[in-house]
């Protein structure tokens, strides 16, 4: 049988010497200007703490773009591109020297992630005028989800998980196996010893740690804002995201918000229609639906039991962060250890009592602007798979599910010239009127 021929880095060199002999790339600086997409406020801080640099920030920042769109994944073997390519060095500017993996690595440190977020929020700015003009309705679309970027620390090793299972498999030999996966997750540290802000999350199928990436997207899929978070619960990043995302764009541009049932909260349905002026289409999350009998209201809006209408609910203070006031079980009261209800027929099993919460405006979360299940609530969410996809370009061609850093920041840096690298090629094909190349990331090298 004929044997099959091993891919080389030769045979890989030799693939991107001839895609670059297609000059895909001059399309890169045909319709974009590098130094276009670069707030003169960001050259002026990145100038300012560096002096004269030895390399440019249109420089850097090219070849790091570059290394996106070309699946590199990693600074030394993108510095090993650029030393054996000539027309990458003459595009990125660099001349006959050629920056040290070091250097990008203090690049990534001094201009840090805000200072990228600018050079994003400056691509967005000039891609919608022509999503809009493209799919007016996709364009009106704001969709959120969120996704693990798992760090390469040693808890992330399965040895590290299999160890610590054959220790509590030795103390325990009688349990089922289930029980005890369940005991060795529970035995397991809450955050990398090597990189504490990676926190142990159910993320990708798995427990794994990593650091928790926002991405809201459009109806096209596009990247319209980023945020890397420690550790956080899909409910609790919508409100950061928007009033970062609100802080440098135009939200009377949108009409819609889509999210999954992980953001299904009454805060968050009152903040995006009240604050953000903005329609949520969220699906409903089982959990947060207890099946527990609803307790009615007094003439003065107090909530009364739901099983005996004359008792009214004890006041329990007021929550600013969230403007709602809690009300406990007219039965319960406060003990050593706590609260406990004395209800013969309770309608919970907590032991404390009943807990409701009241908000002064009405409850966004039933009374949706858009019907459920209707015709215009089925078409809007049946594009949060945008989202989905965006986050899939990002962690396999644009090379986020490899993160070959721990350091948060430098993962941060990579998410936003990730989302980048999608931007400016997007922005290529609407101006060169490719629009069927707006999703696609390589056909600049293909």
């Amino acid at each position: 049988m004929p044997k099959h021929k091993q891919i080389t880095f030769s045979d890989l060199y030799e693939e991107f010497e001839q895609a670059s002999s297609k000059n895909k790339l001059k399309m890169l600086t045909d319709y974009v200007d590098i130094e276009e997409i670069i707030p003169l406020e960001v050259k002026l801080t990145y100038y300012k703490s560096t002096g004269r640099p030895p390399y440019s920030l249109a420089s850097m920042l090219s070849a790091l773009i570059i290394q996106k769109i070309l699946s590199i994944p990693t600074v030394e073997l993108l510095v090993t591109f650029l030393e054996l390519s000539e027309p990458l060095r003459d595009f990125c500017g660099f001349g006959e020297s050629v920056p040290d993996p070091a250097t990008f690595s203090r690049f990534k440190d001094k201009i840090g992630p805000t200072e990228l977020k600018k050079i994003l929020d400056r691509l967005v700015e000039l891609t919608e005028p022509y999503l809009k003009e493209l799919d007016p309705f996709a364009a009106s679309l704001l969709v959120l989800d969120t996704t693990g970027l798992e760090v390469p620390v040693r808890e992330n090793n399965p040895k590290f998980f299999y160890s610590l299972k054959n220790q509590v498999e030795k103390g325990v030999p009688e349990k089922p196996e289930n029980e005890i996966y369940a005991m060795t997750i529970a035995k397991m540290p809450k955050s990398a010893k090597a990189a504490p802000k990676a926190k142990l999350i159910y993320t990708n199928g798995h427990f794994a740690y990593a650091y928790t990436a926002a991405v809201l997207t459009d109806g096209f899929g596009l990247v319209r804002n980023v945020l890397l978070f420690e550790g956080q619960k899909d409910s609790l990043v919508l409100k950061p995201v928007m009033e970062d995302f609100r802080q440098h764009h135009d939200l009377s541009r949108y009409e819609f918000f889509v999210g999954d049932a992980g953001f299904d909260s009454t805060e968050n349905f009152r903040y995006l229609a009240q604050d953000c002026c903005l329609k949520p289409v969220i699906n409903l999350n089982p959990r947060n639906a207890k099946g527990l009998p609803e307790p009615g209201l007094a003439p003065d809006g107090v909530p009364v039991c739901p099983k005996n209408p004359s008792l009214k609910f004890k006041y329990a203070g007021f929550c600013k962060s969230r403007n709602r006031i809690k009300w406990l079980c007219p039965l319960s009261k406060q003990g050593k250890s706590g609260y406990t209800c004395a209800c013969q027929v309770p309608c919970t099993p907590s032991k404390s009592g009943r807990m409701v919460y009241t908000y002064p405006r009405d409850n966004y979360r039933k009374n949706t602007p858009i019907p459920r299940n209707s015709k215009l609530w089925k078409k809007i969410y049946l594009l949060r798979i945008a989202v989905e996809q965006a986050i899939s370009r990002l962690k396999l061609p644009l090379m986020l599910g490899r993160l070959t850093a721990m350091d948060f920041n430098t993962a941060y840096c990579d998410l936003v010239l990730a989302a980048i690298a999608q931007n400016l090629v997007a922005l290529i094909a609407l101006r060169a009127k490719l629009n069927d190349k707006v999703r696609s990331l390589r056909w600049l090298v293909a």
